[in-house]
């Protein structure tokens, strides 16, 4: 369970940090847009999305 919740957790925080970068560099941005675009360039662990199959 452990190695099924990593890719989960890397792209939570992916999210959550690219939103927080976005915020300070782009002016206006919200909270939503920063966390979608963040959602959409993390990266997720292939071999663990595998072992959960």
């Amino acid at each position: 369970m452990l190695i099924g919740g990593l890719p989960v957790v890397l792209v939570v925080v992916s999210s959550v940090v690219v939103e927080a970068f976005l915020a300070g560099v782009v002016p206006g941005i919200d909270l939503a847009t920063g966390i979608a675009l963040g959602a959409i360039i993390s990266p997720t662990d292939t071999v663990a999305t595998t072992i959960v199959k």
